[in-house]
């Protein structure tokens, strides 16, 4: 075994405990880096905009870069004002360097509800930072909008007839629909609609289809809340509309007759007659039948077709129908009705109608009695007499 001397055991030990220190100082060289690295202080970003504002509008968004660790401001430091619409994709709306003191803003016309945020890249001094999300509700502002419209023309017409309205609107409305509509107790029925021209003019027109007096009329544009166009209304007059309907339909106050539905006069249906002298008393000839009516002034005009049945065995005798209005009869042209031509008159009225019709039959041709017909007697009305 060889000896070792103390001295050299001495060295030994000295020269491990260098190297250990040697070692020791690399790994610390190594390892210096990293955690300088990790030292280094995080971009703190705030940032401040409106919680609502009116659309199109113009908010600031703006902010303040600090250190995380001194809490002191960074200056020119680069910021991304990023925005979204909630739930979105971040888009950058601007990238900004901060001022000395730290600050930046950036400017932005509101078109809808966004949220924004700042984010601050990394640098070689400090690490990057994102600020907390802030939303800008945007409010819809409705513009209030107005129509100007024309009587409805014409004023007085049969049902199923047009009526025109035109007018015009604000330039809030170019472009959208104004509707026709027609007043029913407290309710408005549209009846046609049409599109604000370019000029902000417009024309309507549409059947009414409802008889009625005094119908009013109006223009109703419903406008785009939600795009900010308020709606806006404006009358058009009213219209009277008239309709034909069965004489016994209306006010009816005395009556001698049948209805009989559609009769046959000399080949040629009519449809919602009467059937007069239908009793044994008729057999007597030139016998009256007759009927008082209460129009209410609200009926122009009567019509209707006096003749005999197309079944009836004889062919001789004639009908004769006779109308007054009140208390005063009116003359009349075409109300002698026959087998082979029925009659057809047509006249005012005003509140009281009352007619009769009579058979003036020839002495041993019997066969139209019980056969003499008033086809399809009509009133001009401005209601619905079937209505209560």
């Amino acid at each position: 075994m060889t000896k070792v001397s103390v001295g050299t055991r001495i060295g030994v030990v000295r020269a491990l405990i260098g190297a250990s220190a040697l070692v020791g100082l690399v790994v610390a060289g190594v390892a210096a880096p990293a955690e300088a690295a990790r030292a280094k202080p995080k971009a703190v970003v705030t940032i401040s905009v409106r919680a609502a504002a009116d659309r199109g509008t113009t908010v600031t968004v703006s902010g303040k870069v600090k250190s995380s660790t001194t809490r002191k401001v960074i200056g020119k430091a680069k910021v991304a004002v990023q925005y979204r619409v909630p739930g979105g994709k971040w888009r950058t709306l601007a990238t900004v360097k901060s001022t000395k003191a730290g600050k930046f803003s950036v400017k932005t016309v509101l078109a809808e509800t966004r949220e924004f945020r700042a984010k601050v890249l990394s640098t070689k001094k400090y690490r990057a930072g994102v600020s907390k999300v802030k939303t800008t509700t945007a409010r819809v502002v409705v513009v209030p909008q107005s129509l100007a419209a024309a009587p409805a023309t014409p004023d007085v017409l049969d049902v199923g007839g047009n009526v025109t309205v035109t007018g015009s609107a604000s330039p809030g409305l170019i472009g959208t629909p104004v509707h026709l509509q027609v007043q029913s107790g407290q309710e408005w029925g549209t009846i046609a609609s049409a599109t604000v021209a370019p000029d902000a003019s417009f024309a309507i027109g549409a059947a009414v289809n409802t008889a009625g007096r005094g119908q009013q009329l109006r223009v109703y544009a419903p406008g785009d809340a939600a795009n900010g166009i308020g709606d806006a209304t404006a009358p058009a007059g009213a219209v009277t509309v008239y309709m034909w309907y069965p004489v016994w339909a209306v006010g009816e106050i005395t009556s001698d007759y049948a209805a009989s539905g559609t009769e046959m006069l000399n080949g040629t249906p009519y449809e919602e007659s009467l059937t007069f002298c239908g009793s044994e008393r008729c057999n007597r000839g030139g016998v009256t039948g007759s009927a008082t009516y209460n129009l209410d002034r609200k009926c122009t005009t009567f019509r209707a077709s006096p003749g005999i049945r197309t079944s009836a065995s004889s062919t001789n005798g004639s009908v004769r129908l006779r109308v007054w209005r009140e208390d005063s009869e009116v003359p009349l042209k075409g109300n002698t009705g026959t087998y082979y031509a029925p009659g057809h008159v047509e006249v005012p009225v005003d509140n009281v109608l009352r007619f009769a019709i009579t058979l003036d039959q020839v002495p041993g041709h019997e066969g139209a009695l019980g056969n003499l017909v008033l086809g399809t007697p009509q009133v001009r009305c401005a209601f619905d007499p079937t209505t209560p």
